[in-house]
């Protein structure tokens, strides 16, 4: 977005967003060779008080840096999100160039989602789409490929007695990222938790849970032991009470709808994002050094960001990882006059950027250390 005069950044972050990060970026775009952009802000946020503190504070920020600025606040979260007009939803404008970012959000689709395809195998809908079809929607995604089994039943026929029903067979998560590439956004950055929670069984969701938040709850205990003060202790208890409390309850103590908590690996996120029809953009190494130079500050030892072929980050403590990052940006629409060369190359391009996600992932991590307490 270099070049670009009008930007428009939504950010579905949620719980997780800052003001920081969007003075931060202001800052950037102020500062940019070509001048900066008319910039627009859409936050997606479930608190009043804090969509109207964080307007009036980059309201501030722009007139500071006279720079062209508006500020549009959702209440709401993005699973409650409307994304059957995305672009009223999120008050899209034609000619902005789009990026949307999503921390630590995107993975309570996935409850819905499993709850939403385990009733639709048991339901009498006709003709479930041919494996061929899964194989091409990872493979070969295009706006006309289905994005997953249950997406066929999206589309209603005369034949189909129920189209209410059939469209509800969407799956959640794949219904956000069609909407999404559907906007054609220059670029959408994820950052999960980087668990394999995701699981049925309550043993297996335990062994991962247990090393995900032992790894989570010392870091925190090194951030407190970096800075002194009782205001510092009360934030360090509040985050453990309101975030991580509950989201361990959720992991352990509730199962189909209920979990809302469904962490997966960065492979997994890669090939759901590659099936969705997007393509990786790789990070830059500024980008990492900026990570690295952030946990520096923080006074943080025995953590990194650690590379994964493909562009990928991870921020790992003692080799153990705990967060993913990606950026990805949609395919081309494939139209009418795509040649049969032009559609192959794409596929391999896919088939070659799942093949180096996968090959790495075993070979990235050191032997993980034993956090059992």
């Amino acid at each position: 977005m270099e070049n670009e005069k009008f930007v428009h950044v939504i950010d579905l972050s949620g719980p997780a967003a800052h003001p920081w990060q969007w003075l931060k970026l202001m800052r950037a775009f102020h500062g940019r060779p070509g001048g900066s952009p008319q910039l627009r802000i859409t936050v997606v946020h479930d608190d009043g008080a804090f969509l109207a503190q964080t307007a009036a504070l980059l309201r501030r920020e722009a007139e500071a840096l006279d720079m062209a600025f508006s500020f549009h606040p959702i209440l709401g979260r993005l699973e409650t999100l409307e994304l059957g007009n995305l672009h009223h939803t999120l008050a899209i404008r034609s000619g902005d160039a789009r990026a949307f970012s999503c921390v630590l959000q995107m993975h309570r689709l996935l409850a819905v989602d499993d709850t939403q395809q385990v009733a639709t195998s048991m339901a009498p809908l006709p003709q479930l789409a041919a494996p061929e079809v899964v194989k091409t929607s990872l493979l070969d995604p295009s706006p006309t490929t289905p994005l997953s089994p249950f997406a066929a039943q999206a589309s209603p026929s005369a034949s189909s007695p129920h189209p209410q029903q059939a469209a509800a067979a969407v799956p959640p998560l794949a219904g956000f990222l069609s909407a999404v590439r559907a906007v054609s956004p220059k670029v959408v950055c994820v950052m999960e938790q980087d668990a394999g929670d995701n699981v049925p069984g309550l043993a297996d969701r335990f062994e991962e849970a247990l090393h995900h938040y032992a790894a989570v709850f010392d870091a925190l205990d090194d951030a407190a032991a970096g800075s002194a003060g009782v205001a510092r202790e009360e934030e360090r208890a509040a985050v453990e009470r309101i975030l991580l409390w509950e989201e361990v309850k959720d992991v352990l103590a509730r199962d189909g709808s209920e979990r809302r908590e469904r962490h997966e690996r960065l492979h997994q996120w890669a090939a759901r994002m590659a099936g969705a029809g997007f393509a990786g953009v790789p990070l830059s190494y500024v980008a990492k050094m900026e990570a690295d130079a952030a946990l520096r500050k923080c006074g943080l030892r025995g953590y990194e960001t650690r590379g994964v072929e493909g562009g990928y980050l991870l921020l790992c403590r003692s080799g153990w990882p705990l967060y993913s990052v990606s950026a990805w940006r949609p395919w081309p629409s494939q139209g009418s006059a795509s040649s049969g060369s032009e559609s192959s190359r794409r596929t391999q391009l896919v088939q070659g950027q799942m093949a180096s996600t996968w090959t790495a992932w075993p070979q990235l991590l050191s032997p993980p250390v034993d956090h059992t307490h």
